[in-house]
């Protein structure tokens, strides 16, 4: 024991009687006055200064000093000082959550335990830092989304080559990429968004530097480490060490040294907030991004694919499926486990292009979409079922729980049941066809081998299930973990156990008889272990044997050397038992370690069936279709529906739409329309299906036949999200240039606004310029506008074609009917759509007297047929003839009434009104 305290690290009723005793100074440097206690703090401290440290005393975790200060706020706990030494604490049983919010927060957390228990001390408690936890590294399921993956990333940068590599450090998965060349920069960060890390590690270097400036500004966690960590000499050495081979080619990595560099950098950063622990992982698996169809930063954004950032720690285990369906994910998810939940989300965003593989999905959709029946039971089979990617990732690291363990026995025992659904919907199908007209069909190899991708354990299940109880205690330390049976020598101290407190009670039961005294009682607390206590009143009849203990208020607590022997064979006993059931829960877990790939192959197993069963599923609900994916430019879907407005809409209230494109007569179509009319509704679900469709889902359609892409650009400007420096229209222009510069005959572009955001002649120059340049590129492309002119494209350059969503005038009413028809619209109705804003009366008025005479000054001025906008001598004579009134009806319907005030609309009318005497004074003065 401490030598100023006879019961350090055990005070009796919290957690400051040993910060009492033994801070005497503010120790924000060591001195020669510090306390041992506080010396143990600085040099944990020491280990690791840049994170916020938990320092457990008693039941309680504290952070001192700096620490305390950053923490208390942040944690909204009290801030306090004993001898002048900021302080703050939290629940040593609710340290997860705390240490979330350091985490959301931007900290990182160490936590420093006690390793021995404080009762049984000599001196100052042992302790040492147990855990590191930082954004991108959490196992714990409390901290971590079940549906969502959590990544570590890093980033090596050089030369122009781009080396990428991702960690999920709560299931072992680790991916790799290497991209160089035209573009690499910007399809590197595309892919980053796509992974969206919780942590990125990279060194600052040049080249890297103004990419932690850019990842940091759009709120991405960026960790710089050593210049030694990416070292390419000694990447692969590492590599190699780390997973006990010979050469990286089986890897993929053979001859990719960014990539090394890179993946390097990300295991020896995982490995260093390990504690000692070793760093489950699994062998890399290099990709390229040529294997999926390209999704941009821009697209995942504006088509609200998913959610959009990196995953929140603390977010908890059932956060995925908390909120309301806004997303395309929440649409499609109706998987039942976390690990189907993370495959889905991984498919979502990564489309495929490979026909084969997209065909074998839709082949198992096809089926299970078939098996009603079967589904059903598979569903229900799969309830519940635990997450064995991470409980494997906890086995190897050492920080499985007795509940992660009765999880997974519970996994093994359905298995075969799972399997012999799937074989016997398998047969079902089968036999059905073979007793129709079409009974050569057979199924696809795929299918047939559905069973066989479900491995069993049948000896690791049977040892699990006699070895955990049903309903183990969270943590090994509280015992009661091995069933009764499996173990002859953890069941004779049992009962030896059991006995013991029979004989316990029997000894009490012998010394009221003894003496007399009726109220003695037998009892036990941490400090001073098992005791007999009397009340005063009974004090003279207190035998000579007894040894006083403790006085207490109402009476006092004694020993005696029966009791005191009794005390050392029970507390020796169940030290004994836990000793024994440690031993075999660590033979239990090697047994399960050497099962790790059989395991693993059915948790992967057990995920995609999850998945198809998903689809097959949203698909029978929501009147989903199959569609034909072929090699081919053709891109034709026969009344699309959004799939997330559909869910949302009152049933039938939406409107589906026809898209017909192909690379010749329909390569590009122009579609106008007044706002509000459904114009970005029909772009956004024309990206949608041909999301889902090259995912190997079904789709909200009547009909869908599409040629496979390659890219797939959106730029939908209905929600602008401004870069720190930059306007709306540089956005535009930045996303716009992507687009212009990447597109290939195989891609698909949908633009949205293109030039809106400056004014009505640059807006409309860029924009045909820009429909221009991709009629050459050849992509696909579905351009909405407000700017009319556009539509002369369709007559002048081959496969350019108009479409408008129709609207109808009523008396004084427009009705939008929100059905794309052929050929382009006659008018904006933007003052209507202005009176449903809410604009007032009176501007309304003036509003549509402008309009008519700007239109029947323009039509008086077209006494000639109208020249190509572009034609250069022609657009000369325009400007100067038309500077007053062209395009002024357009400019109305550009002005954004979410936006504007009456105000600023009065404002907006004298600038016309203006601009209208001037020039009449001018003409005037000619």
């Amino acid at each position: 024991m401490d030598a100023d305290r006879k019961s350090l690290d055990a005070p009796a009723n919290g957690r400051n009687a040993e910060i009492t005793s033994n801070l005497t100074a503010v120790p924000s440097t060591r001195r020669a006055s510090d306390t041992p206690l506080m010396l143990q703090y600085q040099e944990l401290k020491a280990r690791y200064p840049k994170d916020l440290l938990f320092f457990r005393l008693g039941d309680f975790y504290e952070l001192f000093d700096g620490d305390a200060k950053i923490a208390a706020p942040i944690l909204e706990v009290a801030l306090t000082h004993r001898q002048q030494i900021p302080m703050c604490g939290v629940p040593a049983h609710a340290v997860d959550p705390y240490a979330a919010k350091l985490l959301k927060a931007g900290f990182r957390v160490a936590i420093a335990d006690q390793m021995e228990d404080p009762a049984l001390a000599k001196g100052l408690v042992k302790r040492q830092i147990v855990r590191v936890l930082t954004p991108g590294t959490l196992q714990e399921d409390t901290l971590l989304p079940a549906k969502r993956c959590n990544f570590l990333a890093a980033l090596a940068i050089q030369d122009g080559t781009f080396g990428l590599a991702a960690i999920e450090c709560s299931t072992g998965e680790f991916v790799t990429t290497e991209t160089s060349g035209a573009g690499a920069d910007s399809r590197t960060w595309d892919e980053i968004v796509r992974l969206a890390p919780s942590e990125i590690v990279m060194t600052p270097s040049p080249q890297s530097t103004p990419w932690i400036e850019k990842l940091r500004k759009q709120g991405f966690c960026v960790t710089e480490a050593d210049a030694s960590d990416f070292a390419v000499p000694l990447a692969a050495e590492r590599l190699k060490k780390q997973f006990g081979i010979q050469s990286l080619r089986g890897f993929g990595l053979e001859g990719k040294n960014v990539a090394q560099s890179a993946a390097s950098a990300a295991v020896r950063y995982y490995e260093s907030t390990q504690c000692g622990r070793p760093c489950s992982l699994q062998p890399p698996r290099t990709y390229t991004l040529d294997e999926f169809l390209q999704l941009d930063a821009g697209t995942l954004d504006h088509l609200d694919i998913v959610e959009s950032g990196a995953p929140r720690p603390g977010s908890g285990p059932g956060s995925s499926t908390s909120r309301s369906a806004r997303t395309l994910l929440d649409i499609m998810d109706d998987t039942l486990t976390p690990m189907g939940g993370r495959l889905l989300r991984r498919w979502i965003v990564a489309p495929l292009r490979s026909l084969e593989t997209i065909r074998a999905r839709q082949e198992r959709v096809d089926f299970f979409l078939d098996q009603r029946d079967g589904r059903r039971h598979l569903r229900a089979a799969l309830q519940g079922w635990p997450d064995m990617e991470r409980i494997l990732t906890r086995l190897a690291s050492g920080t499985v729980s007795p509940r992660d363990l009765a999880h997974l026995t519970h996994g093994l025992k359905r298995t075969p049941q799972v399997k012999n659904f799937v074989q016997k919907a398998l047969d079902q199908w089968q036999a059905l066809r073979n007793a129709s007209a079409d009974s050569s069909e057979s199924p696809g190899s795929g299918l047939a081998q559905l069973p066989k991708s479900l491995p069993e354990a049948p000896e690791l299940s049977e040892l699990l299930e006699r070895a955990i109880v049903e309903a183990p205690p969270a943590s090994l330390k509280d015992g009661g973990v091995i069933r009764d049976g499996y173990s002859a020598e953890l069941d004779e101290v049992r009962s030896w156990i059991r006995d013991g407190k029979s004989r316990l009670l029997g000894l009490e039961r012998r010394e009221r008889e003894q003496t007399g005294i009726g109220s003695l009682k037998v009892g036990f607390n941490n400090i001073f272990g098992y005791y007999i206590e009397v009340t005063k009143t009974h004090m003279a009849k207190v035998p000579a044997n007894y040894i006083r203990k403790q006085t207490m208020a109402n009476g006092e607590r004694y020993i005696t050397p029966e009791l005191k022997e009794f005390e050392t064979q029970l507390l020796g006993a169940e030290e004994r038992a836990l000793r024994l059931e440690n031993a075999l829960v660590t033979s239990l877990r090697e047994a399960i370690l050497k099962e790790a790939e059989t395991l693993r192959r059915l948790s992967a197993a057990i995920a995609e069936l999850d998945v198809f069963l998903s689809f097959a599923e949203v698909a029978e609900r929501r009147g989903y279709v199959k569609p034909t994916l072929e090699d081919s430019s053709s891109f034709m879907i026969r009344e699309g529906r959004h799939p997330v407005l559909e869910n949302v809409l009152a049933s039938g209230s939406l409107v589906p739409n026809d898209v017909h494109l192909d690379g010749r007569e329909r390569q590009i179509v122009i579609l106008t329309g007044p706002n509000m009319s459904g114009k970005s509704t029909y772009l956004r679900q024309t990206a949608l299906i041909a999301i889902l469709a090259q995912m190997g889902s079904y789709v909200p359609a009547a009909e869908a036949r599409l040629g496979v892409l390659d890219h797939l650009f959106t730029r939908i400007g209905a929600s602008d999200r401004l870069l720190e420096g930059e306007s709306t229209f540089m956005v535009e222009m930045v996303e716009t240039a992507r687009i212009l510069n990447h597109a290939t005959p195989r891609s698909l572009v949908i633009l949205d606004e293109v030039g809106r955001g400056t004014s009505t002649y640059d807006g409309m120059s860029i924009a045909w310029a820009c429909i221009e340049y991709l009629h050459q590129a050849g992509p696909k492309v579905l351009f909405a506008t407000h700017y009319l002119e556009l539509t002369q494209l369709a007559g002048q350059l081959s496969g350019v074609c108009n479409a408008h969503v129709a609207a109808r005038e009523w008396g004084d009413q427009v009705i939008f009917l929100h059905k794309v028809e052929p050929g382009p619209a006659d008018r904006a109705y933007g003052i209507h759509v202005a009176k449903l804003a809410g604009v007032p009366k009176g501007v309304l008025e003036r509003a549509a007297k402008l309009l008519r005479q700007f239109e029947q000054r323009q039509r008086s001025q077209e006494t000639d047929p109208q020249p190509s906008l572009f034609d250069e001598e022609a657009g000369q004579t325009r400007a100067q003839n038309d500077t007053l009134t062209s395009g002024w009806g357009d400019e109305l319907s550009q002005i954004d009434l979410n936006q504007i005030t009456p105000m600023q609309a009065l404002l907006k009318i004298q600038e016309w009104k203006n601009r209208v005497l001037q020039a009449k004074k001018e003409e005037d003065s000619l």
